[in-house]
């Protein structure tokens, strides 16, 4: 294989989706987008909305960040109503594209969400992400699973409520900011174990592989 073919070859091996995905935690850990490693967590394919849709990356610091990632073998067509969700659900929403799309990505784009380049096995950012001040309530309540639901909703005795009732009881009861603090809480807490468990067990050396301890190996949202 000649040089020229083989650096063609790695390059579309790094412009994947999933190295990609790698990289990208690399560059966090790093410090990038001001995250801290010793405070902060980082989810992978984490399951939203009530359309059960996935985030690339989920960054968990003092607000949730959740990242798009979009490769030169990736298709746009759906992803202006895939951004309408993340907008719903993610006080920040940022897309990770290479040059290939990024013409197309910003005319689909909120002002407010970021925007980040990946290019030549690195990252620029183009336009800084920007806090989404009003989040969608049901979508909010789908990140909690039903024991955490029942401790916000107390149901009198003897009353037997499905999830979905628990979530409309509460959805009347309790503003946007209300349960998206509930929410976060949770969020933190289980993706900062994933988190730490992660970095025991890659000791610094990530491979693409590894990503899927991120997930939580969570196959479906809540109730």
């Amino acid at each position: 294989m000649s040089v020229y073919h083989f650096t063609h070859f790695v390059k579309n091996i790094m412009d994947k989706a999933e190295q990609i995905k790698t990289e990208a935690i690399k560059w966090l850990l790093k410090g990038n987008l001001s995250f801290k490693s010793n405070r902060d967590a980082i989810g992978t394919e984490v399951l939203f909305s009530v359309k059960r849709r996935k985030a690339d990356l989920l960054i968990l610091s003092t607000n949730t960040h959740a990242i798009e990632i979009k490769s030169d073998f990736d298709k746009l067509d759906k992803l202006k109503t895939q951004l309408q969700d993340y907008y719903n659900s993610f006080d920040k929403v940022s897309v990770i594209t290479t040059l290939r799309h990024v013409c197309n990505i910003k005319k689909v784009l909120s002002p407010k969400a970021g925007l980040i380049i990946f290019d030549n096995a690195s990252f620029k950012v183009l336009r800084k992400a920007k806090r989404q001040k009003r989040l969608n309530k049901s979508s909010l309540l789908m990140f909690l699973p039903k024991d955490e639901l029942t401790k916000i909703y107390r149901a009198p005795r003897g009353q037997r409520l499905s999830v979905t009732e628990i979530r409309m009881r509460i959805k009347n009861q309790l503003n946007a900011d209300e349960i998206r603090e509930k929410a976060f809480s949770h969020l933190k807490k289980r993706y900062r174990k994933l988190f730490e468990l992660f970095l025991h067990d890659t000791a610094g050396i990530i491979i693409w592989d590894e990503l899927r301890g991120l997930s939580g190996k969570i196959n479906k949202l809540h109730g």
